[in-house]
């Protein structure tokens, strides 16, 4: 394997630690460039490298589902937000149907008025 393997998604990289033919210089390589470790992870024994790697895909795992998560938050509170104006719209429509029910009740008792004393 002669490409770079800083580009390989999470899961190619999980395939790589977990297979038992995977030799130890691939395994360094994969720590350094896919995962950004120092080159002093070369000393560690390649059980060692393994479970070291294999750390550091489960906290990657986790950061992504962190991310969805906060993602998903955002979402929620831009529809939250979206629904509240919404809401305001609504009470500013009904506010000034009242206001407008009002000036025709006022037409009414003034046309009423009006009308007696024209009587």
């Amino acid at each position: 394997m002669n490409q770079s393997l800083s580009a390989i998604s999470l899961e190619e990289a999980e395939i790589i630690v977990n297979d038992t033919q995977s030799n130890k210089q691939l395994l360094i390589r994969l720590a350094i460039e896919r995962f950004g470790a120092a080159k002093s992870r070369s000393r560690l024994s390649k059980v060692a490298l393994v479970e070291r790697l294999q750390i550091f895909i489960k906290n990657e795992y986790a950061h992504q589902a962190i991310a969805r998560l906060a993602s998903k938050k955002i979402l929620s509170k831009t529809e939250w937000l979206k629904a509240r104006k919404e809401e305001q719209k609504e009470k500013k429509k009904r506010r000034l149907d009242d206001e407008a029910g009002k000036d025709s009740e006022y037409e009414r008792l003034s046309n009423r008025i009006i009308n007696k004393e024209t009587e």
